[in-house]
């Protein structure tokens, strides 16, 4: 069995009977010192897990902050906007973000809304003494025997559907009428409240160019349903439509098939209609909320190199290696804590790898951007300025300016990050993804990835050739611990006889003297 990391033989020893020597013990002080460079070996292992642990960390941290800063690399993130209605009752608005949207004051006058075809039975539909087991039962049809034949066509915006449908009145129910409707490709809506004791049916959508229309044969069965649209009856063959949202815009006449509708780029919902009444639209750029999204990529940016600075800047105790099992066996847990903090503490002090994947972060955001025909080329020139090193090179927001040029120069601003390019050329968003992307790359070349189901890194190799040494060591050990015993078993056994021999000289001389 495995002890600790070391290899032990399972048979029962042979204690010291004949000699009295305590074989056991003496065969442990042996092997501990034949141990010292296999201890020594799992050391290593253990200092190299550590740091491959802690680079892989990192390279996580960074791979959240990369995700994290996507925005950086969208026009729509430096373009937010703003809406607010003067009468939310009548209409709300809203924009997503985005350069194509048109910064101003806008006017509209609701005249009506959008509709869609509403048909509802005008009163109670089941006849005296009816029930709602069959249609038959329910209505007082011309042949209560004769196979129902409905028709019903419908139009929109998006076409339209044309539907046959074939009604029992012995074995089908109202709920099989409303159902067949509605898995329908018509695009309508049908149900029949019990408690009302009516029918609904309804257009899924709405303007003048939506239209229902039903025909059906002469069982009486359209009759029966008592159906109105409008205040007027609905008869066999005529076409009920919408109406269109009719609005004035900027004072320009307009209609929609909806009751929302999209004007430059800004999305307007109908909620009520009011021709008197005058409704007020601004629309303004939202430089608060791209103040906000810096604001935040910079806190992140600070945590990463903060976090980063200091694993290149931390103590390593090297008089607190990493604990042997035996040594684990002396001591508490909390002694065990304790000491493990020191001994994986500093594991990538002054690495070379974080090392430049700092300075390239650094230099990636600190850079002006090269071919811009603007002033605002760089994170300087907008009002973020770098720390000195002693501060870690942090970025600062000098929110004053960074407002001034948001509100003169919107477009510039967005340039700088979002411009596509390569090297020097790149917008800030876009060269530093390809840097972080660089330095991720390198990090899971040199420590692996959690998710690699065979670690091919190159601690990942280290590790396995060490792991093949400590399993030859413990397999030597095993053998050299055998041999130990071996060899004072072969000693009990000469004492042993030596002791026969004695006892047995002995005897002869005291029955001699007999």
């Amino acid at each position: 069995m495995s002890i600790g990391g070391l290899a032990w033989s399972n048979r029962m020893r042979m204690t010291g009977m004949s000699s009295g020597l305590d074989i056991d013990e003496m065969v442990k002080q042996m092997m501990t010192a034949e141990r010292i460079p296999l201890d020594r070996l799992l050391q290593k292992k253990q200092l190299l897990q550590w740091k491959q642990e802690d680079l892989r960390r990192i390279g996580e941290k960074i791979s959240a902050f990369d995700a994290g800063s996507f925005a950086l690399r969208l026009s729509t993130t430096f373009y937010p906007h703003t809406v607010s209605s003067s009468n939310e009752s009548l209409l709300t608005a809203k924009t997503a973000a985005g350069a194509g949207v048109r910064e101003g004051t806008h006017t509209l006058v609701v005249n009506n809304l959008a509709k869609g075809v509403h048909m509802a039975s005008g009163s109670p539909i089941t006849k005296a003494g009816g029930s709602l087991a069959t249609l038959a039962d329910q209505f007082d049809l011309a042949d209560p025997h004769q196979i129902i034949e409905l028709t019903i066509t419908t139009t929109g915006a998006g076409g339209g559907a044309s539907v046959n449908f074939s009604f029992d009145p012995q074995t089908d129910n109202i709920y099989n009428v409303v159902a067949a409707i509605n898995q329908s490709a018509l695009d309508i809506q049908a149900f029949y409240d019990s408690t009302l004791d009516r029918l609904f049916i309804n257009s899924k959508k709405t303007g003048a160019a939506t239209s229902i229309c039903i025909y059906h044969d002469p069982s009486g069965f359209l009759s029966a349903l008592k159906l109105q649209c409008g205040g007027s009856e609905v008869t066999a063959g005529t076409a009920y439509s919408g109406q269109n949202a009719s609005v004035v815009f900027n004072g320009i006449g307009l209609e929609f098939q909806s009751n929302q509708f999209t004007l430059d780029n800004v999305t307007y919902t109908l909620h009520g209609a009011n021709p008197q009444a005058e409704v007020v639209v601004q629309v303004s750029h939202d430089i608060d909320a791209v103040i906000g999204a810096i604001k935040e990529f910079v806190a992140e940016y600070n945590q990463l190199i903060t976090e980063i600075d200091n694993e290149l800047r931390e103590k390593r105790y090297y008089d607190y290696p990493p604990l042997t099992a035996a040594q684990k066996e002396e001591m508490t847990e909390k002694e065990i804590i304790l000491w493990e903090e020191r001994a994986r503490s500093g594991m990538l002090r002054a690495d070379p790898i974080l090392r430049q994947a700092l300075m390239d972060i650094r230099q990636a955001l600190t850079d002006a951007v090269a071919g811009i025909n603007s002033p605002y080329n760089s994170l300087a020139s907008i009002g973020i300025s770098t720390t000195s090193w002693h501060d870690q090179g942090r970025l600062e927001v000098n929110e004053t300016r960074l407002r001034q040029v948001l509100e003169s120069a919107p477009e510039a601003v967005e340039t700088l990050f979002t411009r596509k390019g390569s090297g020097s050329a790149a917008g800030l968003g876009y060269r530093l993804d390809a840097v972080l992307n660089r330095v991720i790359g390198t990090i899971k070349s040199h420590a692996g990835s959690i998710t690699s189901a065979v670690d091919q890194s190159y601690l990942g190799r280290q590790l396995k050739a060490m792991e093949d040494d400590i399993e030859t060591w413990e397999s030597r050990l095993v053998r050299r611990e055998e041999h130990y015993y071996r060899q004072f078993t072969a000693l009990e056994s000469f004492i042993a006889s030596m002791s026969a021999q004695s006892s047995w000289l002995a005897m002869q001389f005291g029955g001699n003297n007999q």
